[in-house]
């Protein structure tokens, strides 16, 4: 088993020829924590002439994926590249396939109305999630669409008007769902597709969390320094308390309010802005969604060097990671249950987790 590279089309996902770095990283997280990488590649091997190689690099029309043992782990749209023309050396840069969305907005030229609106209703936080992604990657044809396989629908009690006045980004959107009160975790898992086998993207949306295979390590004090496991508290974001600012101004803005949660014992308060909202309800439920996701400190294990044989299949983002740790010296011994939220590697037979 081992690291193949392929170069594929973005919009149709056709797989256009196998590539071959001299090096590189990536990696991939979950939510807004677009992951990037970037590739070299020596272009005077003879092999492919200068036309073939700036037509297998074109920025956003073509995607390097990142496969082990011909499993697509990461795939990253080329957004750029530096060539030195005294050693041949071409390095590629990429991102993931969520970068899209924040070059996507609410409306465009041909579809702006000033009163118009994006709106969706009766649908659970997933329905509305699928409904956007759905909007901004189909439905318009070439240059627009995107080969991406969506869930099933879902009904609920949510709704949602995003005015084209904003000019929202479809990033906007997905992260006011994700950070609404219970909001799914949103993944793009890149695979071959079963029946056509190229290239495609699943969007994975999660009840709220995303899950996948489990896997448990042992790892004891010589272990984690072999591994290189590190923990990181992050407290910079933590509050107690939102206030959610909605339409109007002075003492005629609608305002939203969360707080009492008791799970963290100084006082933290900060504002959110929420403008094209007027009910104090929805306010409410925004300022609730927000303070959940900072209403501790943030934990996050990370495990430097795992052998990929070791690490796959079953190790993805979503998995379930179990760290049975003994003997540290700052460490409680014990069981760690954490859930993957970020993979990154290399063209070498390690890679690196993010969990929390």
């Amino acid at each position: 088993m081992a690291w193949s590279h392929v170069i594929c089309n973005t919009l149709t996902g056709e797989r256009i020829l196998p590539v071959f770095p001299s090096g590189g990283q990536w990696a991939t997280g979950l939510n807004g924590n677009i992951g990037a990488g970037s590739h070299p590649f020596q272009t005077r091997d003879g092999s492919l002439s200068a036309a073939t190689w700036r037509s297998l690099m074109a920025p956003w029309s073509r995607t390097l994926v990142s496969c082990w043992d011909d499993v697509p782990q990461h795939a990253g749209i080329i957004m750029g590249h530096e060539y030195n023309a005294s050693s041949g050396m071409l390095i590629v840069s990429h991102a993931e396939f969520r970068s899209v969305f924040s070059r996507r907005l609410v409306t465009s030229g041909a579809t702006y109305t000033p009163s118009g609106a994006f709106a969706v209703a009766g649908k659970s936080l997933r329905g509305l999630a699928r409904a956007v992604i759905a909007r901004y990657t189909s439905g318009i044809g070439a240059g627009f669409d995107f080969p991406v396989a969506l869930p099933a629908d879902e009904a609920g009690s949510e709704s949602r008007r995003w005015p084209f006045y904003e000019f929202a980004t479809a990033e906007d959107l997905l992260s006011e769902i994700e950070k609404a009160d219970g909001g799914p975790d949103i993944y793009f898992r890149p695979r071959w597709s079963p029946t056509t086998g190229r290239l495609e993207w699943v969007a994975e949306i999660g009840s709220p969390t995303l899950t996948g295979p489990a896997v448990e390590w042992v790892v004891g004090a010589e272990d984690a320094a072999m591994m290189g496991v590190a923990q990181r508290t992050d407290a910079t974001k933590t509050l107690t308390g939102i206030v959610a600012l909605g339409k109007g101004s002075e003492q005629d803005m609608k305002l939203g309010f969360a707080g009492g949660l008791g799970t963290f014992p100084v006082w933290l308060d900060a504002t959110r802005s929420y403008k094209s909202i007027g009910v104090a309800t929805q306010l409410d439920a925004r300022a609730l969604g927000e303070l959940r996701s900072v209403e501790k400190p943030t934990v996050q294990m990370s495990v430097r060097d795992i052998p990929a044989g070791l690490a796959f299949p079953n190790l993805r983002v979503g998995s379930r990671l179990t760290l049975l740790v003994s003997g540290d010296t700052f460490l409680d011994d014990g069981p760690r249950a954490l859930r993957v939220i970020g993979l990154s590697g290399g063209v070498g037979e390690t890679i690196g987790v993010q969990a929390i």
